[in-house]
């Protein structure tokens, strides 16, 4: 009687990787993750799955919005402090197809290590496109918002001097909360100094690309998760920001009333 054919994606399955090397690889692909935008869950289900189709045993990971942590059997516990996190989901989706890769056993472990650098340099997107987003954007919303299109060109240009700000603040490391303050002033400010006809609906609409959006987004799906802890912390980084945005437009609206003289609505 002849043997049963065995599973073709058995055989393509590498074998027990070395423990050092696959604790590396995990953590690396982990922090890449939450670095660039991706869920608290997203990034845990990932960095199990690599772990597992290498051959790690009792492998347990805890990942929180701004940490890691990893143990595996036969290797020390590995913590990761993830202080920033930006948004490039160009290199979530490919991390994400990179597991997928590695789960069908296609992919070696080298091969993995070498792929994950190359997604780790993978570049931003160019300067003059967030600039152009920002600006196109900030002119939709405040369209949407009940804006008068005599007033594109002004919504423009405040979207472009914003998203060169945020450059600047990137560049000098502020502190987020200070940002949002700041560039909410900036964007205010700019609304009062220029002859809008729709000055609320311009300000309104130019700090959209401010808000945080993701961040509410993501606190909330933390929560269906049952992941409370991680819910909690991006609720209240929502909540700050939010009240950073406030912050600013409110100090620059009653400055700029008190030296003109102007109660603004």
């Amino acid at each position: 009687m002849s043997a049963a054919p065995m599973n073709p994606r058995q055989l393509e399955t590498p074998p027990p990787a070395a423990g050092e090397e696959l604790m590396n690889l995990v953590m690396r692909a982990g922090k890449l993750l939450l670095e660039n935008g991706a869920e608290v869950f997203r990034v845990q289900q990932t960095m199990d799955i690599i772990a597992r189709s290498y051959g790690g045993q009792d492998v347990n990971i805890y990942v929180l919005t701004n940490g890691l942590y990893c143990s595996m059997e036969g290797q020390r516990t590995r913590v990761a402090y993830v202080p920033e996190a930006t948004t490039h989901l160009g290199r979530v989706a490919e991390i994400n197809d990179l597991s997928r890769r590695i789960a069908a056993g296609k992919v070696p472990l080298a091969e993995a290590s070498t792929r994950l650098e190359e997604i780790a340099a993978l570049p931003p997107t160019p300067a003059w496109g967030q600039v152009a987003a920002c600006a196109g954007g900030s002119a939709c919303f405040a369209i949407l918002f009940g804006g008068v299109w005599a007033d594109v060109g002004w919504m423009l240009l405040i979207g472009v001097v914003l998203q060169l700000f945020l450059f600047g603040a990137a560049r000098l490391r502020l502190n987020k909360i200070f940002t949002k303050l700041v560039g909410a002033g900036l964007v205010a400010a700019l609304a009062v100094a220029l002859p809008c006809r729709g000055m609320d609906q311009v300000i309104i609409g130019c700090l959209m690309p401010l808000t945080p959006g993701i961040a509410l987004t993501m606190s909330i799906r933390d929560f269906i998760n049952g992941d409370y802890l991680s819910g909690t912390i991006r609720l209240i980084d929502a909540l700050l920001i939010a009240g950073s945005i406030a912050c600013g437009v409110g100090l620059v609206l009653v400055g700029a009333g008190s030296l003109l003289g102007v109660v603004f609505p």
